[in-house]
């Protein structure tokens, strides 16, 4: 389970939008649990900020800014 929320219309452009989204990581114990920050027994908060652009009402493609980690383009779809 994650939270999130969506921007639309950034700039004024219509398709554009940034997204941010939190959840909990887990799994980052020994001897990697000095890879992510705030880790307490392998849990650690995680927030991916996003931009994209809306092609159509259900699809979209994301831009996911991971940190200094890399960044994630990715494609979505809403049902």
């Amino acid at each position: 389970m994650y939270a999130g929320q969506q921007f639309n219309s950034l700039f004024g452009v219509p398709r554009l939008f940034a997204k941010v989204t939190a959840d909990i990581l887990y799994g980052y114990v020994a001897p990697y649990e000095n890879k992510v920050p705030l880790n307490y027994n392998g849990f650690s908060p995680a927030i991916i900020p996003a931009f994209g652009y809306q092609l159509n009402t259900q699809d979209s493609l994301p831009l996911k800014v991971l940190g200094s980690a890399g960044i994630m383009f990715s494609y979505g779809r809403r049902f």
